[in-house]
């Protein structure tokens, strides 16, 4: 890489070292004085000299030296300074000048030695050195050529002399530059330009800025272009101010707005310092400027939002906590117009305890001023809306944000939402609550219901008889009997809410722990039986009709639940009996049971189905000769749904040949189960003719018999009597086909009539079932209709089961019979897989149930 510099570089302007301008002026001004009167004196010594010469010598002379005083004038008054290539030619003409003249050897190494004195000052080194080896070198040079006698000492001592100036004025040279590079560093770390003006009191003044940074955007200016560059509103304001405090030798400190360069307007700050003379007189002005812009915005963001927050009515208060250890030392510092309003005094000064002694209490206040020293201590904001403050001597609710600030302060909004908690209340009032009883009403009931837990009783209750009152006595008694009802009900269950859902029907929600459907029915009804006095005086006895349901989905609908206890308490009133519990199987209305049984196929989906296992037991040896299987499901907000609800929802719905084969394949997988663990003991299932003898199913139970490679005889599939007909071909073909699947085939409800016994000789049954009812009342009729039943069942070779033996007496009687195999609660109920997975290991019931 090529480091040598030009010579535009080493003698050009380039080489002048950077200092303030107006100490180069100063300096180049002496500099410019100094050469021109150097150039006049010696061309008059030169012209002097060769006076005795020819005319033309004299001439030359002149013409080389005078000159030099008019182009330093121009050079000076274009550029402001004097490049190094002039001293350079300075240096060799004062060479030429001493071959010419030898006796003037030494003044002209004393102008030598002056011009490399001020270019050690204002020039590089390198520059500097270079012009001290052409000083050198032009003297050399010259002293020889003159024949000065003692030229040789002369020019050593002259080196001597060069190197004694330089080498101090380079160290001050370094010194200064460094000053001057801190000083910009500075100027460019503020964002500021120093300045300094030194021609006063002389008017007009040019500011020269001594030390600006590479991102302020100022230039040296004159006065009159300053004005032209400062806003037009501000000129006069601004340049009299400065002058005001000039004249008067004061500092001053000013904004204004001044032209950027990309045309707009921007706020500057200027800070000016005066010095005086020896006369007592403003010679010097000095100081800085910068750039406010950002500032003035932001305070006029400030001045605004000052204004805005002091026209709100939301007190706006800053507190500072002045111990960290302290809570209770958190102090106002600030307070807008708002906070002095609602408190009628400043308060800022005072703690937060002395405002508000209740401030710390942890149970009536609960702990705000804890909490409000956290966030000062840089906690995250809170917000508060149900504040309860003292102001004058009152209490008023306030809804409060407190956020965060530096250096442990936080900011705290109030505002006052007294009025509006009032009217809220208000409105509630109206929207919840019932005009005539004061008891919440059915809107808010449903908002009970839905925040209830689960297995929350809800009881609605109807009064009988009530229109009557209203037709015997007038409605103005019938309003009287409502409200004494309302109140009636109202004291006597502290523990639930008491509602009124319009005309003379009311609710009674109670907690899931201490809901008790039958208790709280009875507890409805005593309280009803006390004679209700009205204020006319007239006596009257009341009693309601009363229909209970129970939570038991979290998220079931509030409608729902009411609906139900309202079916339970429309059939209370029916059948006049008092009281009703909701069951699925007496919901009776049309959108219950196509709702159920639109949720029939998402329930096989989810899984919520299972089968319950009721025993069949052997009377006289007491063992488990097989089990029915029941489904049933675990509906989410019903609770169980048993056999009988499911077949009702079934019957409405699409979905029983799927609910079919999810019942068949658990029996498979269950009997699997058992048989793995020693237990071979059959299952039933029930099935309808109709459903099972349909090709696509039947074709579809054979397949999953076959894939599970169950053993025959062991899944028995019970078909009702009912829809069967026994003396059509087909239906003994099918029954021969599922027969030959190895499935068990239980003729199930027989009515004992003649041809159904006789059509059974041709069919492939296995075993028969009666129901007990058929039987009626144990004698001794019956005794011979069971002998004969069971005589015929042997005579065929079938297997005789007695189902719906629900009660004790009905086992006694059986049990001396010849009837062996028997199924019914009074056996054991239908149970779950484990249950009877336990019953099958012990192998014989308990003794108290034979």
């Amino acid at each position: 890489m090529n480091n040598r510099r030009s010579p535009s570089v080493l003698f050009g302007r380039a080489a002048i070292v950077p200092m303030p301008p107006h100490e180069l002026q100063r300096l180049f001004r002496l500099a410019a004085f100094l050469r021109m009167l150097g150039y006049a004196l010696m061309g008059a010594v030169l012209m002097w000299h060769v006076q005795d010469r020819s005319a033309w010598v004299v001439a030359g002379a002149a013409i080389v030296m005078l000159p030099g005083i008019p182009i330093t004038w121009m050079l000076f008054q274009r550029t402001g300074l004097l490049a190094p290539y002039v001293w350079l030619r300075d240096l060799v003409s004062l060479g030429v000048l001493v071959a010419l003249v030898p006796e003037l050897l030494m003044p002209a190494m004393m102008g030598c030695l002056v011009i490399i004195a001020f270019n050690a000052h204002v020039t590089e080194r390198r520059t500097c050195v270079l012009l001290s080896l052409v000083a050198v070198a032009s003297m050399t040079v010259g002293a020889a050529v003159g024949r000065h006698h003692d030229w040789l000492i002369a020019v050593l001592l002259f080196a001597a002399t060069i190197v004694a100036t330089i080498v101090p004025s380079r160290w001050t040279e370094s010194t200064a530059r460094r000053s001057i590079d801190f000083n910009i560093g500075i100027a460019e770390g503020l964002g500021v330009a120093m300045f300094e003006t030194t021609d006063l009191p002389v008017r007009p003044t040019t500011n020269y800025h001594v030390f600006v940074g590479e991102s302020a955007q100022f230039q040296d200016i004159s006065q009159a272009e300053w004005s032209a560059q400062v806003h037009p509103d501000d000129v006069s304001v601004a340049e009299g101010l400065i002058v005001d405090a000039v004249t008067a030798g004061q500092d001053y400190r000013i904004r204004y707005r001044q032209r950027h360069q990309d045309g707009t307007y921007r706020w500057i700050e200027e800070i000016g310092r005066t010095s005086k003379g020896i006369d007592g007189r403003v010679q010097r002005l000095y100081g800085l400027t910068y750039d406010v812009n950002d500032s003035m915005a932001a305070d006029e963001m400030l001045t605004r939002f000052d204004r805005l927050v002091d026209s709100l009515d939301v007190g706006v208060t800053v507190l500072h906590l002045q111990d960290p250890d302290d809570p209770t030392s958190l102090t106002i510092v600030y307070e807008n117009e708002a906070t002095r309003r609602m408190a009628q005094t400043s308060v800022v000064g005072l703690r937060l305890i002395d405002f508000d002694p209740t401030a710390f209490d942890l149970i009536s206040h609960r702990g705000l001023g804890f909490r409000v020293a956290d966030v000062a201590l840089g906690g995250e904001a809170i917000v508060i809306n149900d504040t309860l403050l003292p102001v004058l001597d009152a209490q008023r609710w306030f809804s409060m944000v407190v956020s965060p600030l530096p250096n442990r302060h936080c900011a705290v909004a109030l505002h006052d939402v007294t009025d509006l908690m009032r009217a809220q209340a208000e409105l509630e009032r109206l929207a919840f609550v019932d005009n005539m009883t004061g008891l919440p009403n059915r809107e808010r009931l449903r908002q009970l219901i839905a925040g209830a837990p689960v297995g929350s009783l809800l009881a609605v209750l109807d009064l009988d008889d009530f229109v009557d009152v209203n037709e015997a006595f007038g409605h103005t008694c019938g309003d009287q009997t409502i409200a004494e009802v309302a109140r009636i009900l109202a004291e006597s269950f502290d523990g639930g809410v008491t509602a009124r859902l319009g005309g003379d029907e009311f609710a009674v929600l109670v907690p899931s722990a201490q809901a008790h459907a039958l208790s709280y029915a009875e507890r409805i009804a005593t309280a009803l039986e006390r004679p209700i006095t009205l204020r006319s005086g007239l006596t009257l006895h009341i009693s309601a009709s009363i229909g209970t349901s129970v939570k038991w989905n979290p998220d079931g609908s509030p409608d729902e639940l009411l609906r139900q206890a309202d079916v339970a308490m429309n059939r209370a009133k029916t059948l006049r009996t008092g009281h009703e519990a909701y069951h699925v199987g007496n919901d009776t209305s049309a959108p219950h049971r196509m709702m159920l049984a639109g949720e029939i196929h998402r329930a096989v989906r989810e899984d919520q189905l299972d089968v319950l296992y009721q025993p069949i037991v052997d009377l006289e040896s007491g063992s488990i000769v097989g089990v029915e299987g029941s489904l049933g499901w675990r509906h989410p907000s019903l609770g169980r749904l048993g056999p009988d609800q499911l077949s009702d929802v079934v019957r409405s719905s699409n979905a029983s040949a799927d609910l079919f084969v999810v019942q068949f394949e658990h029996a498979i997988r269950q009997h699997q189960m058992w048989l793995e663990k020693g237990h071979r003991v059959p299952i039933n299932i029930n099935a309808t003719a109709t459903l099972l003898l349909t090709e696509r199913l039947m074709t579809k139970v054979i397949d999953i018999v076959t894939r599970s490679g169950v053993a025959s005889g062991v899944i028995g599939l019970e078909v009702a009597e009912a829809g069967l007909s026994l003396s059509d071909a087909g239906t003994r073909a099918s029954l021969l086909r599922l027969d030959d699947a190895g499935l068990r085939l239980i003729l199930d409800h027989l009515g004992c009539s003649a041809a159904v016994i006789l059509g059974l000789r041709h069919l492939p049954f296995g075993a028969l079932k009666i129901d007990r009812a058929i039987l009626g009342d144990p004698n001794s009729t019956v005794d011979l209709l069971i002998s004969a039943v069971v005589g015929v069942a042997a005579d065929l070779g079938l297997a005789l089961t007695l189902f719906g033996v629900d009660d004790a007496e009905s086992l006694r009687w059986l049990r001396a019979s010849s009837v062996r195999g028997v199924q019914g609660d009074a056996v054991h109920r239908a149970a779950s897989a484990d249950e009877v997975e336990l019953l099958l290991s012990a192998q014989r019931l308990a003794a108290a149930k034979l």
